[in-house]
């Protein structure tokens, strides 16, 4: 009742709530029973405890409840008999599922499958490996040698291996005028693989705008105005000249209004649109 009342009346740097710490702290406070120390703890995981089932989370809240503290008989016992079950340290070198001599591929997200007699899928397999597995555990390589062809693919791109791509090239994708770069994140957020009839479309329509040479649209020494160089959340969204749009939409119309980096028009738009689009 006294921290509930100081809670909601005081603030932590008041002087009412250091007297009352002073006071108090020895007769209301205790150190709680820790169960898994400097590993993670895995939440959701069932045990048997007291003789009843439970989860390592709600073993934990229990531990509150009961005023089980640190260092006690039975918070060392719990921590002999549920801290290999409950926690696990986070690797050094994280278990990628679709890694391979330093090619990282793509996971087909919603794919089902089967490992170790678990029913999963491809994303929520890698989130895993990810959270747990060392690169070169056991289970990593199995995964990878099992898996792997089910669930990892390499992204489609416009130039493939016969072209280099010159991102401000403009293109017409969809009735708007894109710069070929960000028609690579149209792409990637399709989730287009590399060979499937989706990507060779894409690469005979725009090889030789994206791959072959800078595009004569572009005024000799001109630059793409780049509202955001660190990196930019395509997908907020924005108002431009009254019309709502996304950064990425709003990339490709200063593209076709034609504002290059050091114009003023540019540096506005800057201004205006970074806080919205950019990451900082």
């Amino acid at each position: 009742e006294v921290s509930n009342s100081l809670f909601r009346k005081s603030e932590d740097s008041s002087e009412i709530c250091a007297q009352a710490r002073s006071e108090y702290f020895d007769s209301c406070c205790f150190v709680k029973c820790d169960l898994c120390q400097d590993a993670q703890l895995d939440a959701n995981v069932e045990i048997m405890y007291n003789n009843a089932v439970t989860t390592c989370l709600e073993l934990g809240l229990k531990f509150s409840i009961d005023i089980i503290q640190e260092g006690s008989d039975e918070c060392n016992t719990a921590r002999e008999l549920f801290a290999e079950p409950c926690c696990f340290l986070t690797p050094t070198e994280p278990c990628t599922l679709c890694s391979n001599d330093g090619n990282q591929g793509q996971v087909r997200a919603n794919v089902d499958v089967n490992f170790y007699g678990s029913q999963t899928t491809c994303s929520e397999l890698n989130s895993f490996l990810v959270s747990r597995e060392e690169q070169v555990g056991f289970m990593c390589q199995a995964a990878k040698t099992e898996l792997q062809g089910t669930c990892c693919f390499e992204m489609c791109t416009i130039c493939g291996n016969d072209g280099n791509l010159y991102w401000d090239n403009p293109v017409q994708f969809n009735d708007m005028k894109f710069a070929c770069g960000e028609l690579t994140w149209i792409l990637s957020g399709e989730m287009i693989e590399d060979g499937t009839p989706e990507c060779i479309d894409m690469q005979t329509s725009y090889f030789d705008q994206c791959c072959t040479g800078p595009s004569l649209e572009i005024p000799e020494g001109g630059d793409k105005c780049e509202i955001c160089p660190s990196g930019k959340d395509w997908y907020a969204q924005v108002t431009y000249n009254e019309t709502p749009m996304t950064c990425l939409e709003l990339d490709s119309v200063l593209l076709r209004d034609g504002l290059f980096d050091g114009s003023d028009e540019c540096q506005s738009a800057t201004e205006q649109y970074s806080a919205q689009c950019c990451y900082t």
